[in-house]
């Protein structure tokens, strides 16, 4: 095979590998996702049949207002543990999808300047200024990327500080 085409190929098993796992890690995600669900009903629904039993007892409209007060703590520690549940979910996923993309990204660097060194060596004579240009708009094109994939991780530890500091404070409050 002609090196053009091996790169082709290569370029196709990589993509295909790539098409992969995401796949596996969407249907992960999806299945985490539906365990969690799946626990949430089963927990709500055996927390309202307990509090629907619990109302069967009550003898005055009193005890009814304090039974009601009761319901709602156990239903924001749920909602709050689901909404926990679900952030480290999608957390990891991202975290996955991440590292994939940049492992494809670094990939394709590869194989650009490994073309261009290519090129370079089989053009023709004062071409090479071409390709040194070409060279050069792709490190600006990884300086960006690298840039913004620093900021991404920034505001991602930045909103899961915020997370972890609402949550610690909503558990002393309930403590309190």
């Amino acid at each position: 095979m002609t090196p053009v085409l091996e790169q082709i190929k290569e370029i196709q098993e990589k993509s295909l590998a790539s098409l992969t796992s995401m796949n596996e890690i969407s249907t992960a995600t999806v299945a985490k996702f539906f365990d969690l669900n799946t626990k949430t009903v089963k927990a709500a629904s055996e927390k309202f049949a307990s509090v629907g039993q619990g109302f069967t007892s009550l003898k005055d409209f009193q005890a009814v207002g304090a039974a009601q007060a009761q319901i709602f703590e156990p239903v924001t520690e749920a909602v709050t543990d689901y909404v926990r549940a679900s952030y480290g979910i999608t957390s990891e996923a991202s975290a996955d999808l991440a590292k994939l993309v940049d492992t494809n990204v670094a990939d394709a660097n590869e194989l650009i300047t490994t073309s261009l060194d290519s090129i370079e060596k089989n053009a023709l004579p004062g071409s090479t200024y071409a390709v040194s240009a070409i060279k050069s708009a792709l490190s600006f094109a990884n300086q960006a990327y690298d840039a913004a994939s620093k900021a991404t991780q920034q505001a991602k530890e930045s909103v899961e500080k915020a997370v972890n500091t609402t949550v610690k404070a909503s558990t002393k409050k309930k403590a309190s």
